[in-house]
């Protein structure tokens, strides 16, 4: 075989092959390495929101244990304080018989999506969110919400009225609680 090049060149060439091969090893070692922390990247992300979660749990886990140097009882006695606050002797109001009648007294072409209970103080209101097939109807709808008695006042904004069809409402009941209680005291359940 014939030589083309000399001993030096030679070694210069095998010296500068070894140099490239080593390059382009750490170039390619580099770019996976690169790959692999961006694609670890949300992973790693995830599981530290996690963590948060997990250590946020434990958190409110371990205020609603007693501790164990507290007294047990007192805790008992706590607890027993705020479900009693949940106590059904101590809704008066009864918002399951407002409800109720507000959804017996739809008319057909309504459809009533929401219920709002709002009580501020002795005041209290329920707002009926729905959609009415058309304007007929919704008044229809208001008329006999309001002729029944059990409510002061029922106001539809005119707003309300301003499409022809498929009219997405809000209708503003005021209930009078002392006919509610009237009636389901001389009505038996």
């Amino acid at each position: 075989m014939f030589k083309l090049l000399t001993d030096e060149e030679r070694v210069k060439v095998e010296g500068e092959y070894s140099r490239r091969r080593l390059i382009m090893i750490l170039m390619t070692l580099s770019l996976v390495l690169l790959i692999g922390i961006i694609g670890l990247l949300p992973s790693y992300m995830m599981s530290n929101v996690r963590l948060d979660e997990a250590k946020g749990r434990v958190e409110s886990l371990s205020e609603v244990r007693p501790n164990r140097s507290s007294d047990p009882e007192a805790w008992l006695n706590t607890i027993n304080k705020k479900l009693r606050v949940l106590s059904p002797i101590l809704d008066k109001d009864k918002p399951s018989l407002v409800i109720d009648k507000v959804i017996k007294e739809r008319v057909e072409g309504i459809t009533i999506e929401s219920l709002t209970w709002l009580k501020d103080k002795e005041k209290i209101k329920v707002i009926a969110g729905g959609i009415a097939k058309d304007r007929k109807t919704l008044i229809a709808f208001r008329d006999k919400v309001g002729a029944t008695g059990y409510f002061t006042g029922v106001v539809l904004p005119f707003s309300n009225l301003a499409e022809d069809e498929d009219i997405n409402f809000q209708m503003e009941l005021t209930p009078d609680l002392a006919r509610f209680k009237e009636a389901t005291t001389t009505t038996p359940r």
